[in-house]
């Protein structure tokens, strides 16, 4: 991620905007992808936010470990005051972005919510090279993230508008509009193999298998 990209300022209220504007449909988007998580797993969490995300996977699943990689130091303060709650689980708190990830590390999933729509297309590519090359063949890479569809309704187009205008602003994201995320993912040797919209279809969940 671009090192100027940093949502310290927003930290604060980020679960809260997110409530606000699209209720528990973020969150829901997020927790169905934990079905298809296998206990003992190695997961990789990549911009993970405020890591509520910790609190709920380790509810549902034993987890070998966690490694939660976070650009924003107060978001991963948040994560860890979570954390303090499950001792039992081995996570590493990791300051820094996909380029942070040890080079040899090797993870039965990745799971990355609403953190490849922060790329603009030319940055993009680059992001799932790093993140499919930390995958054991046959992991699973786990997305969910806004989408727009053949045929978006000007409410949606309107929204993702809005946003990017608040985030470029306030977090200095790099991207101004959605790539075409499910054809890099394609590219890079993911195959996906279960898909959930919700929202109109403006939030996707997927599910991808490193073939």
């Amino acid at each position: 991620m671009n090192k100027k990209t940093n949502f310290d300022s927003v930290a604060w209220c980020y679960d809260f905007l997110s409530q606000l504007v699209f209720g528990s449909k973020i969150k829901s988007s997020q927790l169905i992808l934990l079905d298809h998580i296998q206990d003992n797993s190695k997961v990789l969490i990549i911009g993970g936010g405020t890591g509520w995300i910790i609190k709920e996977l380790l509810a549902v699943k034993t987890v070998l470990q966690i490694d939660y990689v976070e650009s924003s130091l107060k978001m991963l303060d948040k994560a860890r005051f979570i954390h303090a709650m499950h001792t039992n689980t081995l996570v590493r708190f990791i300051h820094g972005d996909e380029n942070s990830i040890e080079q040899n590390a090797q993870y039965d999933v990745v799971l990355a919510c609403y953190f490849f729509d922060l790329f603009p297309q030319n940055r993009l590519d680059g992001v799932v090279f790093k993140l499919t090359n930390s995958l054991k063949q046959n992991g699973c890479m786990l997305v969910a993230d806004f989408m727009l569809n053949a045929k978006p309704t000007i409410v949606q187009r309107l929204l993702l508008k809005v946003m990017y205008l608040f985030f470029n602003f306030f977090c200095s994201v790099e991207a101004k509009s959605l790539a075409p995320l499910a054809a890099v993912l394609k590219k890079n040797g993911l195959e996906k193999t279960s898909s959930v919209d919700t929202y109109g279809g403006f939030i996707r969940s997927e599910v991808y298998i490193k073939q």
